[in-house]
């Protein structure tokens, strides 16, 4: 018995150690977001060729209007194309898309992926054909100076961009919770690191690469989790990542609970996924070469989901409340507090209304759907789980 009461008390340390230990970095991040940063790049008159390649999976309903939105962007129209990576599409929508003068590669593959779509994507492209490449999802709509604005921005010594993502529509509790939760990520993992002159996180979309460098790392995507992988191997190149706040793309958010939950399940399963190759990279940077900056970068991986960070500091106060001395008490109310700080501090004001407050009712809920998310993770290991955008129609057609 006593040895059981042991072993369960170094269970207890270790996970508070965990929980406090992200907490604090949390807190570290979203207290460095709130000061200003701003990026400067050189003036210059250079005009990029861009290409934006947009993988995009049974996108039948959106896509077009996507396309032709894109069209409109306040720049030379001979310098930059758009490739729809149409996997599974009907006929009718590839012939639709034809017709506005894009480049279209068609794939078909039982196991689909983004991954694999840009991988084929930037093969089919010949080298030194662009300068730029932009990488895009199927419901993404761009600000009409985002690629100006892009442009820009490679007048300085960065190689990858990450713009601005945020909701384009708020129309249901969840599609709010996911807008806070975008915006928070920017904070933190964005705004919050380059004022730490750290790399900032990619997201998925709204990245631009220097073509090149882009198109030398797709033969080096192994997993179906493009965006952790792209993020892995540019932290083991030295590369750093820039982040753009002022470069807006509008992203649609998931709107129920069962898309919700697919979600969380894939972005559980890419952690996990990449739990190994981060913890070796992490060590050879700390021990090895004490590079502290990039080591910071590498253990980000290994945070939880704030809401189970949230979640479970706030539950085992309350039951190890009576059981525990006080110290070790005081150490598990500490870590809730400190992850409740963090977040608060990096929801943006316009997030504080009404709307909010009921959709903050839905978090019990929410919570248990991530907790089922990680214990169910292993079915997005392999394949991929494809988020299905239906609500953005309505919005896209009164932007056009």
């Amino acid at each position: 018995m006593n040895q059981l009461y042991i072993i369960l008390e170094i269970i207890q340390y270790l996970l508070l150690a965990y929980l406090l230990g992200s907490a604090s970095m949390l807190l570290v991040f979203s207290i460095a977001g709130l000061f200003n940063y701003e990026f400067i790049s050189d003036q210059s008159d250079e005009t990029r060729k861009f290409i934006l390649i947009i993988p995009a999976y049974k996108e039948d309903n959106v896509i077009l209007k996507v396309v032709r939105d894109a069209l409109t962007q306040n720049y030379p129209k001979d310098y930059f194309d758009i490739l729809v990576l149409a996997d599974s599409f009907e006929q009718q929508t590839i012939e639709d898309l034809h017709k506005t003068g894009i480049k279209i590669l068609e794939i078909k593959n039982e196991n689909s992926s983004k991954a694999l779509a840009l991988k084929k994507g930037l093969e089919f492209l010949p080298e030194k054909s662009y300068d730029v490449a932009l990488i895009l999802d199927a419901d993404n709509l761009m600000e009409k100076d985002f690629l100006m604005k892009m442009n820009q921005a490679f007048n300085s010594s960065f190689s990858v961009f990450q713009a601005h993502r945020k909701a384009i529509n708020m129309n249901t509790p969840i599609s709010i919770l996911d807008a806070i939760n975008e915006e928070v990520n920017n904070h933190l993992f964005r705004k919050g690191q380059r004022v730490l002159n750290l790399s900032t996180l990619l997201i998925g979309s709204g990245i631009a690469f220097k073509f090149d460098l882009l198109k030398s790392f797709v033969t080096d995507i192994e997993s179906i989790f493009e965006d952790k992988e792209l993020d892995f191997l540019l932290l083991k190149n030295n590369i750093d990542i820039e982040y753009l706040e002022e470069v807006i793309l509008w992203d649609e958010k998931i709107q129920d609970l069962r898309s919700f939950g697919t979600q969380r399940r894939r972005w559980i399963a890419s952690q996990i996924h990449f739990f190994n190759k981060y913890m070796k990279l992490a060590f050879k940077l700390l021990f090895f070469k004490r590079d502290l900056k990039r080591f910071i970068k590498a253990i980000e991986i290994y945070l939880p989901p704030r809401l189970m960070l949230l979640s479970t500091t706030f539950i085992f106060s309350l039951l190890t409340l009576f059981i525990n001395p006080p110290f070790i008490d005081l150490l598990w109310i500490s870590s809730f507090f400190v992850s409740f700080f963090a977040i608060i501090l990096a929801v943006p004001k316009e997030f504080y209304t009404l709307q909010t407050m009921k959709a903050i009712l839905l978090i019990p809920l929410v919570f248990f759907i991530m907790l089922k998310s990680l214990l169910t993770f292993r079915k997005s290991a392999s394949k991929w789980d494809h988020t299905k955008h239906t609500g953005i129609n309505d919005i896209i057609e009164n932007n056009l």
